[in-house]
């Protein structure tokens, strides 16, 4: 009888031992060691403002909207944020009667924060009198247009 009870015991006792490490929570995973976040990189375009003269920063010094026939046309693409190599592009159309595109430009920028470019058409005869637009294309997208005017 004492042999029954003794492996009644340890059976109790070795059903409690497996039902304590089986509930035993399994450790967890060392630590991963993670990268410093990073600042966000890419470039937007802020702003697109044109005129007939810009200053040595490439601002806008004589902001326009409706130009005479013999103005050089700028248009100054403000960007923010970080990028090692974008592509700005400007598409200059006249859009009166008859659409048409008289220009086309581009260029790389690696703005490390805010940053201007500019663009500029002129001609050696006047601009004939008109409604014109430049679509400002970041990487292939359209960043934004700005329509103007030529008048006499």
């Amino acid at each position: 009888m004492r042999a029954q009870r003794f492996n009644r015991g340890a059976r109790l006792l070795l059903l409690g031992a497996l039902i304590v490490l089986g509930c035993k929570k399994p450790a967890p995973p060392p630590a991963q060691e993670t990268a410093a976040p990073t600042a966000p990189t890419g470039v937007t375009v802020a702003s697109i403002q044109l005129g007939s003269q810009i200053g040595a920063d490439k601002s806008v010094t004589a902001p326009k909207s409706t130009f005479a026939p013999r103005d050089t046309i700028y248009a100054v693409i403000s960007t923010t944020g970080v990028a090692t190599d974008a592509s700005l592009e400007a598409i200059w159309t006249y859009v009166g009667s008859k659409e048409k595109q008289i220009n086309q430009a581009s260029q790389s920028i690696s703005p490390t924060g805010p940053a201007q470019s500019e663009f500029h058409i002129a001609k050696a005869t006047a601009w004939p009198e008109g409604k014109y637009r430049v679509a400002i294309l970041l990487n292939g997208a359209t960043a934004g247009t700005k329509d103007f005017e030529v008048k006499k």
